[in-house]
């Protein structure tokens, strides 16, 4: 299958998940994850859509251990940026229909980042939507740990790869921690 056969299949996978899947999922991902959450650290999430994995426990805990939390902002038709995030006051409807922060750009160190994707592989390479934001996003700043996160049965042994994807360091599912570095 090539990409995007590979993206309509997981999409609607993912899509026709049940809210029980869901909502344990978002359970389980919160207790896995919690170990790359420093104090004191700057890291990055994703709003979940389309039934990603949600990791909004996550800003929680971080918000209560000070830990600085930033959302993606879509700012033009190639280019993704990272704001401040401290509220769910601070989120208002985007591009794409995704809620993102209204705040400030951070322009400093991430030191991990979580990135949200409908399959990836055991090498760390991952299937995005096909926008290409997140790989734009790392050639010009790299996050100090990229963690891609999906389901554990959207972990597939190879995916496709091209010349300008940037594989993560470590896949976190709802199952399991794949440390790749």
């Amino acid at each position: 299958m090539n990409k995007n056969q590979l993206r309509s299949t997981f999409l609607n996978q993912r899509i026709s998940k049940n809210n029980n899947t869901i909502i344990d999922a978002k359970q389980q991902i919160s207790l896995l994850s919690r170990n790359f959450l420093v104090t004191n650290s700057v890291v990055a999430f994703y709003y979940p859509i389309k039934n990603e994995l949600d990791l909004t426990l996550l800003w929680e805990y971080a918000w209560a251990n000070n830990i600085q939390v930033l959302l993606p902002k879509v700012i033009s038709s190639t280019k993704m940026i990272f704001c401040f995030f401290n509220t769910y006051d601070d989120l208002k409807q985007g591009k794409f229909d995704i809620l993102e922060p209204m705040t400030l750009e951070y322009r400093g160190v991430i030191d991990v980042i979580f990135v949200p994707g409908l399959a990836f592989d055991k090498q760390g390479v991952r299937l995005g939507y096909g926008m290409g934001f997140y790989d734009r996003f790392f050639c010009k700043t790299s996050p100090i740990l990229k963690i891609g996160v999906c389901y554990e049965e959207d972990m597939l042994d190879v995916l496709p790869k091209d010349k300008y994807d940037i594989s993560m360091d470590v896949i976190l599912t709802n199952k399991k921690i794949y440390k790749l570095c």
